[in-house]
């Protein structure tokens, strides 16, 4: 889940630095990067899922077809999932191949020894941090961004063939406030923030770009009300409950409901009366227009629940002085554990709106 690991390489060591200035790779830096290094990391690394996407399509042509009348026959269903084993075996060969193409080119760097250097930067991309230098990426080592922060010019040594950074030193005179300034845009990217409207969150306000954030925050509230409130009426419609002519006369078709059905509408009910209070703390941060605020140490956090059928469903979190805010995949990747941030948010529902690094 992590894109790197934190103090196993730090591109930022002095020893690495002092041998990379000479043209040299050090030793250590050597070991890390050789075939043993690679197999003790792949043990930390998430092996690659199977497409979903693939499947679901499968699944999707089987219940066309029996939808448009046509019985499913043995050597269709066999021919379909030869399909989806072809096209899975095409996905790891090209995984395999990729892979390989790059172990070889750094194996070959390692052995020429040969130390580039460029100016650049760190960049967040998609999903994960890479460096740009002269329009060309370079690869972290590992995946470590150990010591370095975006919005900072660095030089990087890297390997020429492989583009593998070894490396890196900071040039600007102000490197800390410029890794300031550099996290807080590239975690209001990531995050879908507005960086303009910091000014207004700073004085516990909502900027008017952020209220869009939070009238989507009403669509779940409302389902809760809804999709529970409407089977509850219909239900107990079924039942009778509504045919009185009088309150006492629908209190006397309740109590004649079977428990079963009893127990249904009380859950019912409990998740419609959750949804309503959502709804109801949800319309008055809106209407508060006020932001509350938070200022810690900040890390990461992993949520993994396992449901009825065994699947499993994954929550990421920042955590920032012990208040919890649920972010997506790509704002958690940007995020730097062990820095100091301020995270802005609506008092009652807890949504985070923006956040920043501090010193």
């Amino acid at each position: 889940m992590f894109p790197h690991l934190p103090g196993i390489y730090n591109p930022t060591n002095p020893e690495y630095l002092e041998a990379n200035r000479r043209g040299e790779i050090n030793p250590e830096q050597a070991a890390l990067l050789g075939p043993d290094g690679s197999k003790f990391f792949k043990k930390f690394q998430r092996g690659s899922k199977l497409n979903g996407i693939i499947i679901l399509i499968i699944l999707a042509f089987f219940l066309g077809i029996q939808a448009v009348g046509i019985e499913l026959s043995t050597p269709m269903v066999l021919g379909a999932f030869g399909l989806l084993l072809v096209v899975l075996a095409v996905q790891a060969g090209r995984r395999w191949a990729s892979s390989h193409k790059r172990a070889s080119r750094l194996e070959k760097d390692l052995r020429r020894g040969v130390v580039h250097d460029a100016v650049g930067i760190l960049h967040f991309g998609k999903d994960t941090y890479t460096v740009v230098v002269s329009g060309r990426p370079l690869r972290l080592p590992q995946g470590s961004k150990e010591g370095l922060s975006p919005g900072v010019s660095y030089r990087f040594y890297y390997l020429p063939e492989s583009g593998v950074v070894l490396s890196a030193e900071a040039l600007d005179d102000e490197p800390a406030e410029r890794a300031v300034e550099g996290m807080t845009a590239t975690l209001a990217e990531a995050n879908g923030f507005h960086l303009a409207s910091l000014s207004a969150n700073q004085r516990g306000e909502l900027s008017r770009e952020q209220y869009p954030l939070l009238y989507r925050g009403l669509i779940s509230p409302l389902i809760f009300i809804l999709v529970p409130g409407g089977f509850l009426v219909y239900q107990l419609s079924r039942a009778g409950i509504f045919n009185g002519i009088s309150l006492a006369g629908n209190f006397t078709n309740l109590k004649g409901m079977s428990t079963s059905l009893l127990v249904i509408g009380g859950i019912l009910a409990a998740l419609m009366i959750w949804g309503l209070v959502l709804l109801v703390q949800a319309v008055m941060d809106i209407a508060g227009g006020q932001v509350a605020s938070v200022e810690d140490i900040g890390y990461r956090q992993v949520k993994t629940s396992t449901d009825d059928d065994g699947s499993k469903t994954t929550q990421l979190y920042y955590q920032v002085g012990g208040i919890k805010f649920r972010v997506q995949k790509r704002g958690f990747n940007a995020f730097e554990d062990g820095r100091n941030y301020r995270a802005y948010y609506t008092p009652r529902r807890k949504v985070l709106v923006n956040i920043e690094a501090v010193g």
